[in-house]
């Protein structure tokens, strides 16, 4: 192999550093950042609309009602992650919006068979943004841009195969629901808890709860009774995996053994799920 020892007289010429670029002894290089290189492009009126849309989704939620896939899957994009559950889901199936939602609620607490890697190329890959300033307050994405989410039709196209070629695959919105459901759970206390209010969520969120977790469940503050286990767990009916451990955490300054016991009631309402 022949390895060039010569430099064209042309080729050095087009190359030359020009005068004016060395005449400054001390000069600063400025850096950039190719994200935000459409700034100060306007926006077409198919993304202000869809922005709009965004900004008071709270109020009128719209979704199916949005004609074209690409512009539904822009709004899911940009729409804000701390929506009430009982519009979101109802509306929401993609599992692209669950996953920010999950990520951006619990970064430290991922499902065991998801990599934190695989989240951050996934988003990355999708271009997600969120519209921080307008609407969902500070957050640490910075500035929003919506023209990120409208590159390619075949992504839209397998986004929209995902699920198909995958009907029983775990997905994000099952995870966060979940995750959710653990969470009140673990921080309801015996005298906090509302029968009404806890058919509201059951009837919500049962279908999409399959794994069920809970670390601890509070004791009273006078006795080592808990939350009714029968009236709570009869409402999942697609429960298929539950653990329970029996104990609290964080007793604090009131603590008593009996946040560390299991009482026969436990077991008793425990048994009347499986019975039922």
């Amino acid at each position: 192999m022949r390895v060039p020892n010569s430099i064209n007289l042309n080729t050095l010429k087009a190359y030359e550093i020009h005068p004016r670029n060395t005449s400054k002894e001390r000069q600063n290089l400025k850096s950039y950042n190719l994200e935000q290189w459409d700034e100060r492009l306007p926006k077409t009126l198919r993304e202000i609309c869809v922005e709009t849309i965004a900004k008071n989704w709270k109020d009128k939620p719209i979704l199916d009602e949005i004609v074209l896939s690409i512009d539904r899957y822009l709004l899911i994009d940009i729409l804000p992650t701390h929506l009430p559950l009982h519009l979101t889901i109802p509306k929401i199936n993609d599992d692209m919006y669950w996953m920010r939602c999950y990520a951006e609620r619990w970064p430290l607490n991922l499902p065991h068979d998801v990599k934190p890697l695989e989240i951050f190329e996934v988003l990355r890959s999708n271009n997600t943004r969120t519209l921080s300033n307008s609407c969902n307050g500070n957050n640490a994405h910075g500035k929003s841009s919506t023209r990120g989410s409208t590159t390619n039709v075949a992504k839209i196209e397998s986004r929209d195969k995902l699920k198909r070629n995958n009907p029983d695959q775990r997905n994000w919105k099952e995870f966060y629901i979940e995750m959710h459901m653990k969470e009140y759970l673990e921080s309801l206390k015996p005298e906090q808890y509302d029968a009404e209010k806890m058919k509201e969520l059951s009837d919500l969120c049962s279908s999409y709860i399959k794994v069920l977790k809970i670390d601890q469940l509070q004791s009273s503050e006078d006795s080592e009774t808990r939350v009714p286990l029968n009236s709570i767990l009869t409402g999942f009916q697609n429960l298929q995996d539950l653990s329970l451990c029996f104990k609290q955490t964080y007793a604090g300054e009131q603590f008593t053994w009996d946040v560390l016991k299991t009482s026969f009631q436990d077991i008793q309402l425990l048994a009347k799920v499986w019975k039922n």
